[in-house]
C-alpha cells in the first residue's frame, strides 16, 4: 500500500454527547491503495472543530451587531449634521465681518467632512464585515469616475477639479465600491491641500490591459518614507487633520479587486495618487 488519494468524503456534524457538551466534528475519508491502484482500505479521520466554529459564530454575531450600530450611528449623525448645516445657511447672510465669514466657512467645511466620513465608514464596514473578499466584475470606468468628479466639484466649490485628456471608454474589473475609491482620492487631494487654490488633476490612460487613473494635487506632497505606511488603518500624513480611514479604504478595496495604488511626486509640488486596474 503506497498511496492515499485526496479525501473523497469531508463533512462536518454537530455531535450531541449523553454526558457532555455538544461538539462540532469534522469527518474526512480517503482511499488507501496498493501499487496497482487497487483500493485496499478506507481511512477516516475525526477532528474536533468546536473552538473554531465557536469563534466563527462569535465573529458573525459581532459583524451583525457592528452593521446595525453602523447604520444607526450614521443615520443619526447625518440627520444632526443636516440640521446644523441648515441653521448655518439661515444665518449666512447676516454675517458681516471677514472674521465671521472665515469662521462660517470653517464650520461648513467641517460639517461637510463629517457627512463624508459617514459615507466612508459605511463603505469600510461593508468591506470589513463582508465575507473577507470582493468579487470583481466588469464596471464601466467613465461613468463611475465622472460621477465622483461631479460630487467633488459640488462638495468643494473652492477647489478646481480638472480632467486632463479624455477618460477611456472601457470596462475595468471592479465592484460598486469603485466610486468610493475615486471619491476618497479626490477628497484627499482637496482636504489635505495647503495651496491657496487647491487643484486636483484627474487623468486616465490605458496600457497592456490595464488602466491607470491618476489624481495629481498641488498640496504639500507625501514624504517618501510614508508612501507605503500611509495606506494603513488610521495612518495620516504629517499635516493631516483627517481620520486616516479614507486611504485605508482605498488600499483595501483596490487590493481585493486585483489592482494596485501608488504615490509619486507631482511637479512642481504635490503628490500623485494613482490606481491601476485590469480592463475587463
Amino acid at each position: 500500500m503506497q498511496e492515499t488519494r485526496a479525501p473523497i468524503f469531508n463533512r462536518e456534524y454537530r455531535m450531541e454527547r449523553p454526558h457532555a457538551s455538544t461538539i462540532d466534528v469534522s469527518i474526512s475519508g480517503a482511499p488507501l491503495m496498493d501499487a496497482d491502484g487497487v483500493v485496499k482500505r478506507l481511512i477516516f479521520s475525526f477532528e474536533d472543530v468546536t473552538n473554531r466554529r465557536e469563534r466563527e459564530r462569535e465573529i458573525t454575531q459581532k459583524n451583525e451587531q457592528l452593521e446595525v450600530l453602523n447604520r444607526v450611528v450614521r443615520h443619526d449623525i447625518r440627520n444632526d449634521m443636516s440640521v446644523i448645516m441648515g441653521w448655518l445657511e439661515t444665518v449666512e447672510d447676516e454675517i458681516e465681518s471677514q472674521e465671521g465669514r472665515e469662521a462660517f466657512e470653517r464650520v461648513m467645511t467641517a460639517s461637510q467632512h463629517v457627512i463624508e466620513l459617514t459615507k466612508t465608514t459605511r463603505d469600510l464596514v461593508e468591506v470589513v464585515t463582508g465575507d473577507g473578499t470582493l468579487t470583481p466584475e466588469p464596471i464601466p470606468l467613465a461613468p463611475s469616475l465622472r460621477n465622483a468628479i461631479g460630487v467633488a466639484r459640488e462638495s468643494y466649490p473652492e477647489a478646481e477639479i480638472r480632467v486632463e485628456g479624455t477618460i477611456p471608454d472601457v470596462d475595468v474589473m471592479g465592484t460598486d465600491l469603485l466610486g468610493s475609491v475615486f471619491q476618497n482620492l479626490l477628497n484627499n487631494g482637496v482636504q489635505h491641500n495647503d495651496a491657496e487654490e487647491p487643484t486636483v488633476t484627474v487623468s486616465a490612460t490605458t496600457r497592456d490591459g490595464r488602466v491607470r487613473i491618476a489624481f495629481a494635487d498641488n498640496g504639500p506632497g507625501v514624504p517618501a518614507d510614508m508612501r507605503e505606511s500611509i495606506f494603513g488603518k488610521g495612518e495620516k500624513g504629517p499635516a493631516s487633520k483627517g481620520s486616516g480611514i479614507g486611504l485605508y479604504l482605498v488600499a483595501t478595496i483596490v487590493d481585493q479587486i486585483g489592482g494596485s495604488v501608488d504615490i509619486t511626486d507631482n511637479e512642481p509640488r504635490g503628490a500623485v495618487f494613482a490606481v491601476e486596474l485590469e480592463t475587463a
